[in-house]
């Protein structure tokens, strides 16, 4: 699993965790049941992510980027980061990926639903927030104000935002 920070990272490794996964980082190595995970910030990351998505799936989390825009500014962290992150997603996972999974989306229980029987495993939630510091869980994306480079990337990101939003 590869994320743009905010995204719903934990939520999506707690997923796993919950049906007894051991979450560790994407350049750790270890046998059994376990979900490698790493955000698309560095460059050797998404690198090690691209080699594990050729033998096994790649599971991308996802929400809007109007609202990890506003999580982020929250936050104070740069919103360049933020582009460059979903950039990645969008032109390097977003081809290879095998499981999206939507945690803001109307269409998040099928996501769920989809992924769960793909992976041959009983994944299931009741939706709890994981990490919802900065409050932005309730944020639906037609609520947020996004700046003019995020108004742009969401454009650039049409044919997969279409499929959830």
């Amino acid at each position: 699993m590869i994320s743009v920070p905010h995204t719903g990272t934990h939520f999506t490794i707690k997923l796993f965790r919950d049906i007894g996964f051991q979450a560790l980082g994407m350049n750790e190595d270890a046998a059994g049941r376990v979900i490698h995970s790493a955000h698309m910030i560095k460059e050797t990351q998404m690198r090690r992510a691209e080699e594990r998505a050729q033998k096994m799936p790649l599971i991308l989390p996802l929400r809007h980027p109007f609202v990890v825009e506003e999580a982020w500014q929250r936050r104070g962290r740069p919103i360049a980061e933020l582009l460059e992150g979903f950039r990645s997603y969008q032109d390097r996972f977003w081809p290879i990926a095998a499981h999206v999974m939507p945690v803001d989306s109307d269409r998040r229980e099928a996501c769920l639903a989809e992924m769960a029987d793909g992976l041959g495993l009983p994944l299931k939630t009741d939706w709890t927030v994981i990490n919802g510091r900065e409050k932005t869980h309730d944020l639906r994306w037609t609520d947020c104000t996004p700046s003019d480079a995020v108004k742009r990337l969401a454009d650039e990101m049409t044919p997969i935002l279409e499929r959830y939003y």
